[in-house]
């Protein structure tokens, strides 16, 4: 198993390296557009440069352009010529299949803008569907204040609900096997129609990790399968290490995993103390990354998110099983939907009231030498405190 580990390490090294190593500014760039745009954008490690030129193109194709760079303090690439790629290219390919996900996606938020008012309807979707495109700038911004952002993006929750009780029903006439297999399926339609994001396709490896030892009857351990998730994942695509998004999933899951079990008594209280936990844990971890990105910090996350966490699988399951209703025929599931909507309508009013609060957020610079001291300082506590406990438990 250690040995596994360095050569899994060695190996992401020399791809990081060879990464890193490429020329910051290629002569040759490969593009997707997947929508009309006046400025379209290709991004390079994970850096936007603006496409400049004046030929047609079509959405949904994928192009090789050649051109030069003009390095003004926006990066800008001066098309000069274009290339379509052939059609069974990969990346033509897994363009297909994220449009093809994206218009689902779409269309299935579109059954609960069609029956509930806006902006439930908007905040149903983003905690079943994680589509955020819909929602207003202000209750976006409530959102950013109130620390409750992370409720509408796809996570590792929505993947346990999608796989899990799906995998234990079928597993009843099945056999458990044939059912881990259905669960895999799920999981990664579902990230597939979540938009293939960083912190969906995270959980989604683990996850497919926890089916693995299930279906090998070997014992699943967490901790090998996140770093050999992230790992993976920079494989793939090392311009990820550079992913705010990448960055806060991985620390968010970190903190739940070495620090939620830690608060033992806060744990015990009724209804919210394991989502507040949670919640707490993850906080710790990423909230200077947070700070450092984009120079804000939420001082009512915890209390916002610990009264309205709670309700958080209620209505991600109201929602699944209402749309799924609502596939077989659109009026089976509005007695659902509307049986959640003052569930809703609480939810609403929490994330409003602790956004508006004028402390709510602070603006503050978050230098990244202060970043690796927080961090530093937090790994050293969590070192003295693994070491008191083991001290006691020898006594």
């Amino acid at each position: 198993m250690k040995r596994g580990g360095v050569v899994v390490g060695l190996l992401l090294a020399l791809r990081l390296v060879l990464f890193w190593r490429q020329p910051a500014f290629p002569r040759q760039l490969t593009w997707c557009p997947a929508y009309f745009s006046r400025h379209p954008r290709v991004f390079i490690r994970q850096h936007p440069v603006r496409l400049v030129f004046h030929h047609s193109w079509q959405p949904g194709h994928c192009y090789r352009l050649q051109g030069q760079w003009q390095l003004t303090p926006q990066a800008v690439f001066l098309v000069q010529s274009r290339q379509p790629l052939p059609n069974r290219h990969p990346k033509v390919i897994f363009l297909h299949f994220r449009q093809f996900f994206h218009r689902l996606q779409s269309h299935l938020s579109g059954y609960y803008q069609r029956w509930l008012p806006k902006p439930a309807a908007d905040l149903l979707a983003g905690i079943v569907l994680g589509q955020k495109t819909s929602l207003s700038p202000a209750f976006r911004q409530a959102l950013q204040r109130s620390g409750t952002l992370h409720i509408v993006v796809a996570s590792g929750y929505n993947l346990t609900v999608i796989s899990q009780y799906p995998v234990d029903f079928a597993a009843n006439f099945l056999g458990r096997r044939p059912a881990l297999g259905l669960g895999f399926l799920l999981v990664w339609l579902y990230t597939l129609l979540a938009g293939w994001q960083p912190p969906v396709i995270r959980a989604a490896i683990i996850i497919s990790f926890v089916y693995l030892a299930q279906f090998l009857g070997r014992k699943f351990a967490i901790w090998p399968a996140f770093f050999l998730a992230a790992a993976l994942m920079l494989f793939v695509d090392p311009s990820l290490l550079a992913s705010v998004s990448f960055q806060l999933s991985l620390a968010a899951l970190a903190g739940i995993l070495l620090l939620s079990p830690k608060f033992i008594a806060l744990r015990r209280l009724p209804l919210v103390g394991p989502e507040l936990a949670d919640t707490l844990a993850a906080q710790i971890l990423v909230f200077p990354l947070i700070a450092y990105h984009f120079h804000q910090l939420s001082l009512v996350a915890p209390l916002a998110n610990m009264f309205i966490l709670p309700l958080v699988p209620f209505l991600m399951e109201i929602g699944l099983i209402a749309l799924f209703l609502g596939i077989i025929w659109p009026p089976l599931g509005v007695p659902l939907l509307w049986l959640g909507y003052p569930l809703l309508q609480f939810f609403l009013a929490n994330i409003r009231w602790w956004g508006h609060w004028r402390l709510a957020q602070l603006t503050t610079p978050f230098p990244l030498a202060l970043v690796i001291t927080y961090y530093g300082l937090l790994a050293i506590a969590n070192y003295q405190l693994a070491t008191n406990n083991k001290q006691q438990d020898g006594a």
